[in-house]
């Protein structure tokens, strides 16, 4: 076989293969796939995004979702509180 033969090849079956799990540009992938609501946004109806940016943090978010958030909030709380323990009791050893 020549060179421009397997790009030939090569390129009729990387088409055939594009497209087929590709969503359309109006189809929705969520759970309201069928019920007739429009598009939001990545494939979901505005209920489903509201619901996955409130959930995940969100696209740009995603690093840092809502739990990780909290819980570095809580961890951060217990150890100011445990300093502010340790302070107290230096404090009253010295009075």
């Amino acid at each position: 076989m020549k060179a421009e033969e397997l790009e030939k090849e090569y390129s009729s079956t990387k088409q055939s293969n594009i497209g087929s799990t590709v969503p359309g540009k109006g189809e929705l992938l969520c759970e309201h796939k069928g019920s007739g609501k429009p598009p939001f946004a990545h494939g979901l109806c505005e209920i489903c995004y509201g619901e996955f940016i409130k959930l995940s943090g969100g696209l740009e978010g995603g690093s840092e979702p809502p739990a990780f958030q909290r819980a570095e909030r809580d961890r951060m709380a217990k150890a100011a509180a445990e300093e502010n323990a340790d302070s107290n009791q230096i404090q009253v050893t010295i009075r």
